[in-house]
């Protein structure tokens, strides 16, 4: 779609700038002009509207970011549509976006996802999601990115949107494009250990290089005390 230019309208939000872009779509400062105040309007593009499945996934992780009450979480105001334009108007709130932060400093993503991680390990599950939803638009979608946002959901008892995930991630497995691994993150999220260890057993079968790291991933770590996770490190070749 072209971008928008200041002083558009769409429904009751004037466009001031736009402040950025991502895979799901363009984001724009706008003014609310029946409350007098500045929003954050996420424009969505034409072939995510127009694809069911992705807009009722995009809806359900709408609905969910509006049921939360975080500090590091922004508001969802309406999802909204306006001269066949659909969006989605949340709160703005000014200062250092992640992807700035990470320019600015050279973080490398490493240390990001190990931070991610902490979060979850420390069960400070409201704030890694909004951390995970960030980092899976700074990745574009990257594998890794999309199984810990998977976990993050199955802990906090999102199990459509965990689903959801599950569901994208094997389409790029039927392809060859994601591991047993990444979905098994998602399966131990859910606390479902038989599909995990499924997972990861189909990873073995087709020789994933992947689990060459088996011991260095902490989202694994609730598999560890059942007796078939010391059976795959024996048969992987990893010690004991």
């Amino acid at each position: 779609m072209e971008e928008l230019l200041p002083n558009t309208t769409l429904s009751h939000y004037r466009i001031v700038s736009k402040i950025g872009a991502g895979g799901m779509g363009e984001v724009y400062l706008a003014q609310d002009t029946k409350l007098d105040r500045k929003v954050a309007l996420k424009i969505l593009p034409v072939d995510v509207a127009s694809n069911r499945d992705r807009m009722d996934r995009f809806v359900r992780e709408a609905k969910s970011a509006a049921a939360l009450n975080h500090p590091n979480i922004a508001h969802m105001y309406e999802i909204g549509e306006s001269e066949g334009t659909n969006f989605i108007a949340m709160e703005f709130i000014d200062g250092v976006t992640l992807r700035e932060k990470i320019h600015r400093e050279r973080t490398e993503l490493g240390k990001l996802l190990r931070y991610l991680i902490g979060l979850v390990r420390q069960e400070k599950n409201t704030e890694a999601l909004a951390e995970a939803q960030e980092r899976v638009d700074l990745s574009n979608r990257s594998n890794a990115s999309l199984a810990l946002l998977g976990n993050v959901y199955g802990r906090l008892g999102k199990q459509s949107e965990a689903q959801a995930v599950i569901k994208e991630l094997e389409e790029r497995y039927s392809k060859q494009q994601a591991d047993g691994r990444d979905i098994a993150v998602i399966y131990v999220g859910l606390n479902d250990k038989d599909q995990a260890f499924a997972r990861l057993e189909k990873a073995f079968q087709y020789h994933s290089h992947f689990l060459a790291g088996l011991r260095l991933e902490p989202l694994l770590d609730p598999l560890r005390s059942d007796p078939r996770w010391s059976d795959l490190q024996r048969r992987v070749g990893l010690p004991q």
